[in-house]
């Protein structure tokens, strides 16, 4: 399959929220972040496209048969391995989703900024 490059505008304050979660979610790149986010369709893509609003999240809703299905090829894996970009971005869309809790001051939660995170008193 060939590969193109694209180019594309985000504010810098989505920026911020993009390179936050490579951090948090243990992205090598954050090329590598936005490809799987295409490529599995999650929800946290369109959180950070200003135009959307409905605030969907990955993590609440279940993995259904087709995502499943683009998890294995024609060889035999293991389940770990089946799963594992599926928890990745379940971890992912936790810890996006911790970190704007943190950034909205109507929202207990509070952050240290090195991924740990815990209620306002």
């Amino acid at each position: 399959m060939a590969r193109t490059a694209i180019q594309t505008y985000v504010e810098e304050e989505r920026e911020e929220e993009m390179k936050q979660a490579v951090e948090e979610g243990g992205w090598n790149t954050l090329a590598d972040y936005l490809r799987h986010m295409i490529r599995a369709g999650e929800s946290n893509f369109a959180d950070l496209d200003p135009r959307s609003s409905n605030g969907s999240s990955n993590a609440s809703r279940r993995v259904n048969d087709t995502e499943l299905q683009n998890e294995l090829d024609n060889e035999f894996q293991n389940i770990d391995e089946i799963i594992g970009d599926l928890v990745e971005d379940f971890e992912s869309d936790l810890s996006h989703r911790l970190f704007k809790m943190a950034q909205d001051d109507t929202i207990p939660v509070e952050t240290d900024g090195r991924g740990n995170y815990k209620l306002k008193k």
